[in-house]
Formats: C-alpha cells, sequence, structure tokens
C-alpha cells in the first residue's frame, strides 16, 4: 500500500504477558470486505468480534512502505517474544517448549530491508 490505511484483526486465543498472541493487517482492498454489498465494514466487523456492543477501531496507517521507515521494536516477556511496529503493539509469539531466554545467543533477520541502529 502506497501509505494507505489498514486494519487489523484480533485473532482469538491466550494471550501472551496480557498481549494478544497475533494480529492480522487487513488492507482496505481485501476481497473478504466486500462480502456483501448491502453491509457496512463496521457491521462486518462487529459480526467478526464476538460480543462487541461498540464500534472498534482498529486502523493506523500500515508502516511498511518502501522508502518510509519505521521502528519495529521486539521484547522478551516473561512467556514469550513481542513485536511491536511505531510502539504499536503487533504480535507475540510463545516461547519454545525447554527454551531458557538466557540460552539466546543472536537474532537473525532475513528479507530485504536494512537495519539502521
Amino acid at each position: 500500500m502506497d501509505g494507505g490505511h489498514a486494519r487489523m484483526r484480533r485473532l482469538v486465543g491466550d494471550p501472551l504477558d496480557g498481549l494478544v498472541k497475533c494480529e492480522k493487517w487487513i488492507r482496505d482492498d481485501d476481497d473478504r470486505l466486500e462480502k456483501s454489498k448491502t453491509t457496512s465494514k463496521t457491521a462486518w466487523w462487529l459480526n467478526r468480534l464476538i460480543g462487541q456492543k461498540e464500534e472498534v477501531n482498529f486502523g493506523w496507517p500500515f508502516p511498511f512502505v518502501e522508502g518510509r521507515l519505521f521502528v519495529l521494536t521486539l521484547s522478551a516477556g516473561l512467556e514469550g517474544y513481542h513485536v511491536s511496529v511505531d510502539g504499536r503493539h503487533v504480535t507475540s509469539f510463545p516461547y519454545r517448549t525447554g527454551f531458557v531466554l538466557e540460552d539466546a545467543t543472536g537474532l537473525s533477520l532475513n528479507g530485504d530491508l536494512d537495519v539502521h541502529s
């Protein structure tokens, strides 16, 4: 997306350190949002978020745009890793069974990205 907006969907699951395990980006042009011409995006979201009585806004600018810098923060909690982008929590991953945080010796990043520190 060229600096547009995206929406995130919170996936159901047990939280880690009080944070959700995963949130999925849903772009404005996602076909799933066009399920019915009579159903608004808000109504669709409220139906997806079972038990929600009020409108919940998950929209914020999509941070991953070519040529635009973003801050990705990885933190280690008591139960797993947490990932934030530009200060907003995006996802969490539980530690592997038997993993001891002190045993970690490094971090590997792959793909088309430049790291500035």
